[in-house]
């Protein structure tokens, strides 16, 4: 897998003794997972949303699978929350969901 150099620079800096095992881990099978906001909706509701296959009803999203809707939405929400340097920490109302 190409990493940019200064993308392998930080980390090495970042991750000293352990950028060998970082590395490492891109050779490994891919985990997926989603992190729920728990504040607006828990695991089980979600879970329970996925197995009935629940339908967007309304709108240009009308027809889609509203788990499917909020897994997306989720994932732009935490790919921003990343991009704006947000930690693990801040995002206390949030619950990791093996996908």
């Amino acid at each position: 897998m190409y990493l940019p150099e200064a993308f392998q620079k930080k980390m090495k800096a970042i991750l000293g003794e352990e950028y060998d095992d970082f590395l490492a881990g891109f050779e490994k099978p891919r985990h997926y997972g989603l992190r729920v906001n728990t504040a607006k909706i828990t695991v089980e509701e979600f879970k329970e949303l996925r197995k009935k296959n629940a339908k967007v009803w309304h709108g240009h999203l009308a027809g889609m699978p509203l788990a499917d809707v909020l897994e997306a939405d989720l994932m732009e929400v935490s790919l921003c929350m990343e991009d704006a340097g947000v930690t693990e920490a801040d995002g206390q109302n949030s619950e990791l969901v093996a996908a």
